[in-house]
């Protein structure tokens, strides 16, 4: 869709209602611009898919998180995301609804997750 005839509160109803892309499925979709993109970045059409999907995907979606208690807390935040990325740790984005199945006993057993953290750091 093209901006330039969308009037300001068009804009801003988009913005609200519509759901951004993934940017790994933003890429896919940049047909013969393609090779321009990558060339850009340094690497080849069909790899910078591949570079962008995962860790990257949920960082950019979490900045975009139409719900505010969802995005990060601060600009620090995402800086340490990215430079856990950077460093091939895993980062605090993740995909919408995704729990994973230990905090998912954190949450609801608190005591007992505690309990059984500490027999897993002390041999």
């Amino acid at each position: 869709m093209g901006l330039e005839h969308t009037t300001q509160i068009e804009i801003q109803r988009l913005i609200r209602e519509q759901k951004p892309p993934k940017p790994s499925t933003r890429i896919s979709t940049l047909g013969d611009a393609l090779p321009d993109v990558a060339r850009q970045h340094g690497t080849e059409p069909l790899k910078l898919g591949k570079l962008v999907r995962g860790d990257l995907d949920w960082i950019v979606m979490k900045c975009l998180e139409k719900d505010r208690t969802r995005r990060y807390d601060t600009a620090n935040g995402l800086a340490l995301d990215i430079q856990r990325f950077l460093a091939d740790e895993p980062v605090s984005a993740t995909p919408p609804g995704f729990r994973s199945p230990f905090s998912n006993h954190c949450r609801v057993l608190p005591r007992a997750s505690l309990s059984s953290g500490h027999q897993w750091l002390i041999p």
